[in-house]
This record gives structure tokens, C-alpha cells and sequence, in this order.
């Protein structure tokens, strides 16, 4: 939540370094196990660790997130594919340039803030300041920080993960989520073994902000019945 900075070497922003940074951040809490939540990107990133790190993850919530390339599934079409590809060979050639676009893209204003508000959110339950929040976090952070991450995900297929997954797993899907389309979770929810599944119908890519009293009922239930916290 921007409170670090970036790595020096922008390579190592990868799902498998971020997975990497939460088991350090247990041993550093001296943390033997525990119950990892993720939303959207870091879904992947719990899978991930729930695979190397077996013995340090009690349990899996993962909301509104997959572990297959996004850009081929969002909004229900595989355009953005193509498009994000482009840009990051644009990327690689002019960084600066595409930095500058970005930060002027990603710009508060009434456009941004109706595409953010309209795909991202349940536009009759979303929290003003809580979109603008989202977006002042994007805005703000660096080009090269974000387009590492989303070229690692994008190059990501983590569906030979799920069946090794051992620990309990709860995952709370956006019924109406056009960033993650609700096949993608309920995909997930298939190939990892004895995994709950949560719809919230009106749910969107922030259905745990959308209807946060039914997804905090879930996770205490699925804490209550599902995770054993002695090993």
C-alpha cells in the first residue's frame, strides 16, 4: 500500500518474488502459520506460496482473482491481449514515453473516473472515496512497477498449481465481475481439491467492498469451519 519502495532490479517484480517477500514477512513475524488472503493479483501470489510454502499456510481466501493470464479474459474478450502487448513492446523501446502517457492516462478525472466506477465497481454500492483512493494508488505508483507486474501475470498460468493445493481454501467470486469473470473463479474453485465457493450476485471486481457484511460472514464462517490452526 505504498509504504515500500520498488526493488532495484524491476525484473524481480514477479508473482513468484511477491510469494517470496510474504514468507519472509512470517518469519520476520515469527509466524509459523497462517491464513493468507489475497484479492485479484494476489490470488496468484497465495497460490503460489500455498504451493512452495505448505506448511506455513493454514488457509486460502482469494477474492475476485484467478491465476490465468487476465488480459485474455477481461471484460469477457481477449482484445486487451493484443493491446497490452503492444504496449509493452512500446515499453521496452521508449520507456520514458509510455511512462508519461501512463501517468497522464491514469490521471483523476470524469472519464477515468466513470470506466473505474462502471467495470470495477457496483456503481450502486460503491464509496466515492474509496475509488478515488483505488485510483490515486495507481496514479501514483511507478510505470515500471506496474507494467513488471502485469507482464509476469500475463505470462502466468497457475492452473497446474491448484490441484496441489493442500490447505483450505475459500473463494468469494464477483457475480458480476468484468475484470475476472466469474468462469475464471469458479474454474479455480474446481481444480483446487474440497475448495468452497461464494458468489456474491451483485458483486463486482470489489464485491469484498461492494457487500463487505456477506464477505466477512463468509471468511468468519469458512475461519470457523474449515481452517485448523494447529498443524
Amino acid at each position: 500500500h505504498h509504504r515500500s519502495g520498488s526493488p532495484r532490479n524491476g525484473r524481480n517484480m514477479t508473482i513468484k518474488w511477491c510469494a517470496r517477500d510474504v514468507e519472509d514477512l512470517m518469519n520476520h513475524l515469527k509466524l509459523s502459520r497462517a491464513v493468507c488472503l489475497g484479492h485479484s493479483f494476489g490470488a496468484p501470489v497465495c497460490v503460489y506460496l500455498a504451493n512452495f510454502c505448505q506448511e506455513k499456510v493454514a488457509g486460502l481466501v482469494l477474492i475476485c482473482g484467478s491465476v490465468v493470464r487476465p488480459f485474455e479474459h477481461m471484460f469477457h474478450s481477449n482484445k486487451l491481449d493484443a493491446i497490452f502487448k503492444l504496449s509493452s513492446k512500446l515499453y521496452g523501446i521508449a520507456p520514458g514515453l509510455v511512462g508519461r502517457g501512463w501517468y497522464e492516462f491514469t490521471k483523476q478525472n470524469w472519464f477515468s473516473y466513470f470506466m473505474t466506477a462502471r467495470f470495477g465497481w457496483n456503481p450502486e454500492k460503491s464509496n466515492e472515496q474509496d475509488i478515488s483512493a483505488y485510483m490515486q494508488g495507481v496514479h501514483e505508483s511507478p510505470v515500471e512497477t506496474f507494467h513488471n507486474l502485469l507482464k509476469d501475470y500475463n505470462e502466468f498460468d497457475g492452473r497446474k498449481l491448484l490441484p496441489h493445493v493442500k490447505a483450505p481454501a475459500l473463494i468469494v467470486a464477483g457475480g458480476e465481475d468484468w475484470i475476472t469473470p466469474f468462469y475464471l473463479q469458479e474454474e479455480m474453485a474446481r481444480l483446487i481439491p474440497g475448495a468452497t465457493l461464494h458468489k456474491v450476485e451483485k458483486g463486482s471486481h470489489n464485491a469484498h467492498m461492494d457487500y463487505p457484511e456477506e464477505v466477512n460472514r463468509e471468511i468468519a464462517r469458512f475461519l470457523r469451519e474449515k481452517v485448523q490452526w494447529k498443524k
